[in-house]
Formats: structure tokens, C-alpha cells, sequence
């Protein structure tokens, strides 16, 4: 459920002075990002754009947050829910990375590492990022991968999103090693 909030939401504008972030302009902006890619997908760009916005109003922060902030994370969310496309087109126009704030190297995960970039990535609820976080250190402990990119768990997350079961992984295979909230040294180091 979205949560519709009344009121302006304040945002930093690049000289560090708080204005009333334009939502409406914000989802005008994704719609021209996805007809560029030659997708008319307007109930998507506005799904995205409110569900931003109450990830934005729900910080707790108290203080506004960037405005180039908010352009990273409808970016970040765009391509972690597969439209990495229209991801790059956005950041081409607002100037940002659609994987910013995501490790490219291969690093040890962990599941509180996973449940954070999935917070931070994908308009998911507490209960719905606790379960696919679940789901995805099943996967990697399954599948014995002790070293992962940030891309890689977000593609993963979308992968058992889109297959709705959980893609089978409820249980690590036996033997292979339970990694718990820090990563386990790599074999042999």
C-alpha cells in the first residue's frame, strides 16, 4: 500500500537550499525516460514515483534530502526492477549513476548487507524486504557464492520476485557453509 501524505516534501537543490520537490514533474520526467526506450508505461513511472516518495517521506531524518539524492534513488530503483534502459536514460538526463551507491567488485555478503541494498534499491515494505532478503542468502548459500557484486543480489531479488516461489530455495543444501552477519573468509586466505 502507498501511502498519500499532504504537505509539501522539501528537498536540497544543488546550492544547498531547501525547495517543495515537484513529484509530479519528477514522474513527467520518468514517463519522457521510458518513451525514450520506446516504453509507454505511465502507471509505472507514477507507481515508481509515489512509492519513491513515501520511501523518501518515512526516512525519519527530519532533515531534506538532496535533490541529486532523489534522482540516484528513482535511478537505483529503475534498474533494480529491470528497466536498466530507462535507468540509464534518467541518470543521463538528471546527471546520475543508476548504480551509484552499489559496489561493482565482487565482495562478501551478508544477510544484513543483502536487506540494506534491497532497502535501499526496491519500493519493497519491511515485511515483503525481510522475506526476499530471506530468500535471497538462501539462494547464495545454495548456491555456495561466498563473493557477490551489489548488481548481482538486485538482479537475484528481481529474478525471485518475478518467479513468486521463491525460485526453489527455501533451504541451503546440506554441507554448504551458513554465512551469518559477517561474510566468511574465502577458502584458502
Amino acid at each position: 500500500m502507498i501511502l498519500l501524505a499532504s504537505g509539501n516534501m522539501l528537498v536540497a537543490g544543488p546550492g544547498g537550499q531547501p525547495h517543495s520537490m515537484d513529484f509530479d514533474r519528477l514522474a513527467a520526467d520518468l514517463r519522457e525516460a521510458f518513451r525514450a526506450q520506446g516504453l509507454a508505461s505511465d502507471w509505472i513511472a507514477d507507481h515508481l514515483v509515489l512509492t519513491l516518495e513515501e520511501k523518501l517521506r518515512t526516512r525519519g531524518h527530519g532533515e531534506p534530502v538532496s535533490e541529486a539524492v532523489t534522482h540516484e534513488l528513482l535511478a537505483a530503483m529503475l534498474a533494480a526492477v529491470g528497466y536498466g534502459e530507462v535507468a540509464a536514460e534518467y541518470g543521463r538526463r538528471h546527471q546520475v549513476d543508476p548504480l551509484a551507491g552499489r559496489r561493482r567488485e565482487l565482495h562478501g555478503w551478508s544477510a544484513a548487507g543483502v536487506r540494506a541494498l534491497l532497502d535501499r534499491t526496491l519500493p519493497l515494505t519491511s515485511g515483503q524486504s525481510q522475506r526476499l532478503t530471506e530468500q535471497c542468502a538462501a539462494a547464495l548459500r545454495q548456491l555456495g557464492f561466498l563473493e557477490v557484486s551489489d548488481t548481482f543480489i538486485c538482479e537475484l531479488a528481481v529474478h525471485l520476485l518475478h518467479r513468486g516461489d521463491g525460485g526453489g530455495f527455501t533451504e541451503p543444501f546440506a554441507g554448504i557453509p551458513q554465512l551469518q552477519a559477517a561474510a566468511a573468509p574465502s577458502p584458502g586466505g
